[in-house]
């Protein structure tokens, strides 16, 4: 387990389901959702769990936007107040693995162009 900061949390979180195949907008949602659900000391399978199935957070976040009864821990977690008080999110490594494989999925594979930098291998 590890004490993050808030950004470092969201951020990695929001990487995690857009490398999951979540559209960003609702990626974002999720990262800070994902933040006020562990500061509240909710379970993290529930996170990973929203990853490995989208259409749970598409309902979790529908739930919390329309002001349905949230059912979900996630959506539950959108609604919670402010929980900024804690200064660092314990995250634990079996999240932040899950969210680092999900992660990688956005990364652009390495290839000689790639290394070359953003138009390094063209010339004016």
């Amino acid at each position: 387990m590890s004490g993050w900061s808030w950004s470092e949390t969201r951020a990695l979180a929001t990487r995690a389901a857009t490398g999951a195949g979540i559209p960003h907008a609702q990626a974002r949602l999720y990262g800070a959702s994902a933040c006020r659900h562990l500061a509240a000391g909710g379970d993290p399978a529930a996170l990973t769990e929203a990853l490995t199935h989208p259409e749970l957070l598409t309902q979790a976040l529908t739930d919390a936007l329309i002001g349905g009864t949230p059912t979900h821990p996630l959506a539950q977690a959108m609604l919670a107040t402010d929980t900024k008080d804690q200064p660092r999110l314990t995250v634990p490594d079996t999240l932040k693995d899950a969210w680092s494989a999900h992660a990688a999925a956005t990364y652009v594979p390495e290839s000689a162009t790639s290394r070359a930098g953003a138009g390094g291998a063209e010339a004016d």
